[in-house]
């Protein structure tokens, strides 16, 4: 009886230990797996805030880029003004043609059916040989009470011919040009390109102020340049607060001053003109006409484009 006990006793303490190993293996199997669920929330929270965190800074370098590039355009180069003369006719938005005024003295008179379009993008300014009232006839534009500004940069491109006694132009009546005060702050004429002596291969860039008589004063820049080889070329102006800068082909060519800055806007210009002084009505003026001035494109912008 007394091992029949002892055996009972025995087996109820292995049981007991089995139950408590047991008991030991579970709370060890959920210790591991709480700490499992821990770590992994952990690591995820700490990858949920990384990627708040970069996507903040993105949308916040993205905003900043954002910001530069519009300052940037707002501060920058604006376009002012352009015509690349694609319609069937002269844009009456943008430019008029030129009083029909006798010019030269009488050698050459403007005419409204002398300055078009030609359906391929280029404006037209001709000039003919009158011989009923030997003199030349050609066109001329502008943009008088349509558009004006001053300080801005300038652009056409044109195409001159060659053609002795006559010269187009691309140019600009600022102000009170006939104001006489000694200086072009009043007004001034701008000849931005001319191309007077084209025979001689030679243009100019030219300012006129205090008017066209006797106190009229100028300054100008002869030109050696190879522009008349049939192909377009681009002429430009840039007017600042402190100077007035010539291009032409993006090359600088002059720059001046010109008896003070100009305070008052201007309207642009683009006329054909001619001039016995020049060798209108020669032999080799009437020989070489008609002839074009053709223009490209104008453009004015708020400052020079870089």
């Amino acid at each position: 009886m007394k091992k029949y006990i002892t055996a009972l006793l025995l087996c109820a303490s292995l049981a007991a230990l089995a139950s408590c190993g047991g008991i030991g293996t579970a709370v060890t199997d959920a210790g591991t797996s709480a700490d499992g669920a821990v770590t992994s929330a952990g690591t995820t929270a700490e990858a949920d805030t990384t990627a708040e965190a970069d996507t903040t800074a993105e949308a916040q370098t993205t905003a900043a880029t954002s910001e530069e590039t519009t300052a940037q355009a707002e501060n920058g180069p604006r376009l002012l003004f352009e015509d690349n003369f694609d319609g069937g006719d002269i844009d009456s938005a943008k430019w008029e043609r030129c009083p029909e005024w006798e010019r030269q003295g009488g050698a050459d008179i403007w005419s409204d059916a002398l300055s078009y379009t030609d359906g391929e993008g280029h404006l037209i300014l001709r000039a003919q040989w009158n011989a009923d009232d030997s003199r030349v006839e050609s066109g001329a534009v502008r943009t008088n009470g349509l558009f004006t500004a001053a300080e801005g940069y300038y652009e056409a491109s044109i195409r001159f011919p060659v053609a002795t006694g006559t010269w187009g132009a691309f140019w600009m009546m600022c102000g009170d040009v006939g104001g006489v005060d000694g200086t072009s702050e009043d007004g001034i004429e701008i000849d931005i390109i001319e191309s007077i002596s084209n025979e001689a291969g030679a243009s100019n860039h030219a300012m006129h102020w205090d008017g066209y008589g006797d106190d009229a004063k100028s300054e100008a820049k002869t030109l050696d340049t190879a522009i008349y080889d049939g192909e377009f070329h681009l002429f430009a102006l840039e007017w600042t607060a402190d100077e007035y800068v010539f291009y032409v082909d993006g090359a600088e060519t002059w720059r001046t001053k010109a008896g003070g800055m100009c305070a008052a806007q201007g309207y642009m210009k683009l006329t054909v003109e001619a001039a016995e002084w020049a060798g209108a009505g020669s032999d080799a003026s009437i020989s070489a006409l008609p002839a074009d001035m053709q223009v490209d494109y104008v453009r004015v912008w708020s400052s020079k484009p870089q």
